[in-house]
C-alpha cells in the first residue's frame, strides 16, 4: 500500500471519489479502513450515508468533519489513529507519496 508524508509525519490515506450509489462500496471500504486498528476507547471513528463521509472527531456529541467527493481521510501514524479530513488541494499541498518501504516516489 502506498504511503503519503508531509515534511514532519507519515500518513495512511484514502481519497472518497464518488457518492453516486445508495450502498457504495466505496464508502464503505473507507470507513472500515479508517476505522481499523481504532481503539474502542478513542472518541474519532468513520461512518457514511451514502452521500457523505463523516469522521467524528471530538469528546462532544456531534463533532465531526465531512468528506465530501474528491477529498481525503487521513489516518496518522499514531497510537490513537487520529482521522481528519482534507480538500484534496490542501493534501497535495502537505504530503508527497511513498511506498510501503518509506521510500520517495514523487517529489
Amino acid at each position: 500500500m502506498l504511503g503519503y508524508y508531509p515534511k514532519s509525519q507519515r500518513v495512511e490515506a484514502r481519497k472518497f471519489w464518488t457518492n453516486s450509489e445508495p450502498d457504495s462500496k466505496t464508502m464503505n471500504d473507507i470507513c472500515i479502513w479508517a476505522n481499523q486498528g481504532r481503539d474502542p476507547a478513542s472518541t474519532t471513528h468513520c461512518w457514511h450515508n451514502g452521500t457523505w463521509i463523516f469522521v467524528s472527531y471530538g469528546l462532544c456529541s456531534g463533532s465531526y468533519l465531512v468528506a465530501k467527493a474528491g477529498d481525503w481521510i487521513l489516518k496518522t501514524d499514531n497510537d490513537q489513529r487520529t482521522l481528519t479530513v482534507m480538500s484534496d488541494e490542501a493534501f497535495c499541498a502537505e504530503y508527497g507519496i511513498i511506498d510501503a518501504e518509506y521510500q520517495v516516489l514523487a517529489p
